[in-house]
């Protein structure tokens, strides 16, 4: 098919509709979606970049095809256009809108003999939203008004505003090209970007990343894009754009910075709270394989300086492994309270003083340098809450520190008082050792006392007692049903007493009850030396010394009887038994005014024969 008799030359990056709109008006034809027709063709194939219909056109203006695809935005879907091998969303274009370059389109006029429609052309790159300033003549792209019905017809649309051209250029300020759109004019004129991090991406999605980034560097997390104006959007894309240039280095850098940067984050923030408006353009966009690829660079880097456990889902995907702890994801790991936590770590190196002012979910530390000391923390109590959860009194709970029995975990090897924190299942341990084997009592028992007052009642330590119950030296052990823990153990100061001190006595209270009289009376028979006292120091306890072998009072109650035994035995009255044992020679050892009471030689007094015990 042959070329038109009247055509316009093509000129370099002139868009496929911007050609069919100046073949128009070059042939007296108002609209380009009249001329179309004419041609036997529709414009919407030409917007749509369709290949017969670029084909078509090509052969009515006699150019190249080739030239003329490589400047064709050509349609995927709905969505997407082609450009060459550049891809771009529906987004990211501006062919809605009639963006010019006044000085050019005045060039255009003034170095053609062609009526101004017919001689001003669109530049590929006026299309692109991300490159708003003509790098020819450096000045900021117009946008003019023009009707619905004919923005892609580029002659009708710039034909009411070819007077008014001259105005625009004279009032409008020079305003260099940023290097964010020196990069994409690169790109689209296929010299190659330069850019690393970018060139491996879609266009579109390169220049958006720089804005987002860029926006968020400049104006804070909260900032979106949408609400700058055009100034605004191009200094936030060339602050993007040299970080990008900087390399993957720089945006861990920055992400690292966002993050450590925000004091005033909640406890609950994550990585949307860090990364706000750049976290919203990554949820709000289709995943793609260049997205997916930004996404695990800020991913990486997020997961280097949040909190983020193994397993939780970061833009999308989850994490597979932790690199961070704060005081508070540490605390919830482990169980330990935040502030003894706080301690423990700044008393094992991994945080520094700088951390005092911050609240706990902004106080970091490495993951992996602390997993073993957290791991060791991971079911720990302090000495108040392990004194609770044994039922024993806080200063029995610090005796059984002190003796050893609850062993802390100490950072670093070294111990400090106030940074105690003991393993729940070695406290669980403990008290097994102490109540395993105890006797189950539904009431108290004679003679069975709680381990504070039997180690009063021995004298001796608590912590003596609990030795003796561990290493299984006393006969016997008892347990109250109704209690818990250390304050439900029952032991019996007479059995812990020879178990503490070999070879000791009885108190002279004791003797008087396993004799039988008052505590006086028994006094003065050990006085008078018929009950041996055990010679050199002896235990005390409320000034009673435990002094009286008990062996001695037993022999004494053996080889003595005292006379209101003999009556009661025999049925016999006073003064009788006393005559009779007179009678046979047979004198008391005591008398009661020595003693207060008479006692006579067990042997002699059985021996006689008319002395008949019942």
């Amino acid at each position: 098919m042959t070329s038109l008799r009247m055509t316009v030359p093509y000129m370099a990056c002139e868009t496929p509709t911007s050609l069919v709109s100046r073949l128009a008006a070059r042939n007296g034809i108002p609209l380009a979606g009249s001329f179309c027709e004419d041609q036997g063709m529709l414009f919407r194939q030409v917007i749509d970049g369709e290949p017969a219909a670029i084909q078509r056109l090509a052969e009515l203006a006699g150019v190249d095809p080739n030239r003329l695809f490589a400047s064709t935005f050509r349609k995927i879907d709905e969505n997407v256009r082609l450009l060459g091998a550049e891809r771009f969303d529906r987004q990211w274009m501006s062919r809605a809108r009639l963006r010019v370059c006044p000085a050019c389109l005045l060039q255009d006029a003034e170095g053609s003999t062609l009526p101004p429609d017919a001689a001003m052309y669109c530049r590929t790159w006026w299309q692109i939203s991300f490159i708003r300033t003509c790098h020819l003549h450096s000045t900021p792209l117009a946008i003019l008004p023009s009707e619905r019905r004919t923005v892609h017809d580029f002659a009708a649309s710039v034909r009411p505003h070819a007077s008014d051209l001259s105005r625009l250029v004279e009032t409008t300020a020079p305003v260099e090209t940023t290097r964010l759109e020196d990069y994409l004019l690169r790109r689209i004129v296929g010299d190659g970007g330069g850019i690393p991090l970018l060139d491996g991406l879609a266009t579109g999605v390169a220049a958006r990343f720089c804005e987002v980034l860029g926006t968020v560097g400049l104006h804070g997390c909260s900032q979106r894009s949408s609400k700058l104006d055009e100034s605004q959007l191009r200094i936030a894309a060339q602050f993007g754009c040299d970080m990008a240039t900087a390399g993957e280095d720089a945006i861990r850098t920055f992400i690292l910075g966002l993050v450590r940067g925000d004091v005033t984050r909640s406890a609950n923030g994550g990585p949307q709270a860090a990364l706000g408006s750049l976290h919203a353009w990554f949820s709000d966009n289709r995943d793609t394989q260049d997205m997916e690829r930004l996404r695990g660079l800020v991913r990486d880097a997020v997961a280097a300086s949040l909190p983020i456990g193994s397993g939780k889902v970061c833009l999308g995907q989850s994490v597979n492994e932790r690199q961070v702890h704060s005081i508070r994801s540490a605390s919830r790991e482990t169980g330990v309270h935040p502030k003894r936590l706080r301690k423990l770590l700044r008393e094992a190196g991994f945080i520094g003083d700088e951390h005092a002012d911050l609240a706990d979910n902004l106080v970091m530390f490495s993951a992996e340098a602390s997993a073993p000391f957290l791991a060791e923390l991971c079911g720990t109590k302090g000495l108040t809450k392990v004194s609770a959860y044994i039922n024993a009194p806080r200063v029995q709970a610090q005796l059984l520190f002190h003796a050893g029995f609850l062993r802390p975990v100490y950072p670093n090897g070294g111990s400090t008082k106030r940074l105690l924190a003991f393993n729940v299942k070695e406290v669980d341990a403990l008290m097994l050792s102490l109540l395993d084997g105890a006797e189950v009592l539904d009431r108290e028992v004679e003679g069975a006392f709680s381990i504070p007052r039997a180690a009063k009642r021995v004298p001796c330590g608590a912590m003596d007692i609990v030795s003796l119950i561990q290493n299984r030296r006393l006969p016997w052990v008892g347990r109250r049903s109704d209690e818990l823990g250390y304050m439900s153990i029952r032991v019996r100061p007479d059995q812990v007493r020879p178990a503490l001190f070999p070879g000791v006595g009885i108190s002279v209270d004791q003797a008087a009850r396993k004799l039988k009289l008052h505590y006086v009376l028994a006094r003065k028979i050990i006085r008078l030396g018929l009950i041996n006292e055990i010679p050199g120091r002896c235990p005390e306890y409320y000034h009673e010394r435990y002094n009286v072998r008990s062996e001695s009072v037993d022999d004494f109650i053996k080889n003595y009887i005292a006379l209101s035994e003999i009556q009661i035995a025999s049925a016999t009255k006073g003064n009788s038994v006393k005559s009779i044992l007179r009678s046979n020679q047979i004198y008391p050892v005591t008398s009661s005014y020595d003693v207060g009471k008479v006692y006579y030689k067990r042997d002699e007094v059985e021996a006689l024969p008319n002395l008949k015990f019942r």
